[in-house]
């Protein structure tokens, strides 16, 4: 008997899954933002480390009694990352066999139930994973907005914003999106959107919330509906590149990210681009995927009892939990 330990750390928040092997007892716990490059090393450590001691003494057990833990994080980026983390996780789970990898291996693993496939991540950024049989991964994408972090939701939002500055200016053909704009920000001329933009505490974040306007406007405008098909392109581009990289491996794609929820023009336009390929929306949490890897690392020789049954039974008791 041992403690499962599923951590999904993203940029917003962080949300902690501990299951008991035995009995599949679980427990969930909230918390803040573990992004390395948000928070820093020691305070993700701090935050990661009171959550699982949270969701485990829950269960009524000790961070002792953990057996596998799964912690995947925004902002792992390379094998450097994921050792020193997991190193000094590894000081306070002693009898935890214990795996650090990106989130976007939380979103991949919930939508493939552990099999071998492709995620795609759209939401602030974009970018395109996939993990083989054996373990091997791959992939495109996911460099940020001042490298180009294409297909993503603040690109999006900054192609959409600057066709309205363009034709509010009369140096752009027309487009709906600066009537929308001005409603969104509450403006009435272009240069009040630059302390809007500038001056707000996550001007990224600010200029990636405009892309759900753009997706909206592309309904009936022209402009908009240029700037999705490109955004639709270059998310299409990472998952092919993550193919290329990884050849054996199924055409399935699971979807993750706020751009794909809400409108079905991105995720059509992906079926579209991606011929004889599985595209899905990912449908659990992506917590109870980095709970799977965690289990992996328990029994790593067995599926059971964490099929999809299984899955289903424990995500129904904890609905409110992790919905």
């Amino acid at each position: 008997m041992g403690i499962c330990v599923g951590i999904d750390g993203g940029g917003t928040s962080t949300r902690v899954l501990a299951l008991e092997t035995e009995t599949l007892a679980a427990s969930m716990t909230l918390g803040a933002s573990s992004r390395l490059s948000s928070v820093g090393w020691s305070q993700a450590q701090v935050i990661l480390v009171d959550l699982v001691t949270d969701s485990v003494q829950k269960l009524g057990r000790s961070l002792g009694e953990v057996t596998g833990l799964s912690a995947c994080l925004s902002g792992v980026d390379s094998p450097l990352q994921a050792e020193r983390m997991s190193a000094e996780l590894k000081q306070f789970f002693p009898a935890a066999k214990i795996e650090v990898a990106n989130d976007a291996m939380a979103a991949l693993t919930a939508g493939t139930l552990g099999g071998p496939g492709v995620v795609l991540i759209g939401g602030t950024g974009a970018v395109a994973v996939g993990e083989g049989m054996n373990g091997q991964v791959a992939r495109a994408g996911g460099y940020g907005h001042l490298i180009g972090d294409e297909g993503s939701g603040f690109e999006l939002g900054r192609q959409g914003l600057l066709a309205a500055l363009k034709y509010r200016e009369h140096r752009g053909e027309y487009t709906s999106l600066w009537d929308a704009a001005a409603g969104k920000f509450q403006v009435q001329h272009p240069n009040a959107i630059l302390p809007i933009i500038y001056d707000a505490k996550n001007p990224v974040s600010v200029m990636a919330s405009f892309a759900e306007v753009v997706i909206q406007q592309a309904a009936t405008d022209d402009s908009a509906r240029a700037i999705v098909a490109t955004c639709v392109a270059q998310q299409a581009a990472l998952v092919q590149s993550v193919f290329v990289q990884l050849p054996d491996v199924p055409r399935q794609v699971v979807l993750s990210g706020g751009l794909f929820a809400g409108s079905d023009i991105i995720v059509n336009g992906l079926r579209t681009r991606l011929p004889e390929t599985s595209v899905q929306l990912l449908k659990r949490p992506a917590v109870t995927g980095a709970l799977l890897r965690a289990w992996r690392l328990h029994e790593p020789f067995s599926s059971a009892p964490l099929g999809e049954d299984a899955l289903n039974e424990l995500e129904a008791r904890m609905s409110n939990a992790i919905s």
